[in-house]
């Protein structure tokens, strides 16, 4: 079991991390820019920026919450 932690956390840093950084700064500067344009763009960016916020959080905090599972199963 300790093999196959150790392939989805090397495939999760390597190939779905920089995914997940890309679509982060996406939606952050998409999110700046409808602030920055009219109040109906304003009211659809502040709906979405917390949803950004929040995702981004979630995906950096389950991986050092995952290692913490798998360590108290003993893999």
């Amino acid at each position: 079991m300790g093999n196959l932690s150790n392939l989805v956390m090397n495939f999760l840093q390597s190939q779905i991390f920089p995914f997940v950084v890309t679509f982060i700064i996406v939606g952050l500067v998409v999110g700046g820019l409808a602030l920055m344009a009219g109040q109906r763009a304003r009211d659809w960016a502040k709906g979405h920026l917390a949803f950004v916020i929040i995702g981004s959080a979630v995906v950096y905090t389950a991986t050092s919450i995952g290692q913490d599972i798998a360590a108290s199963f003993g893999w």
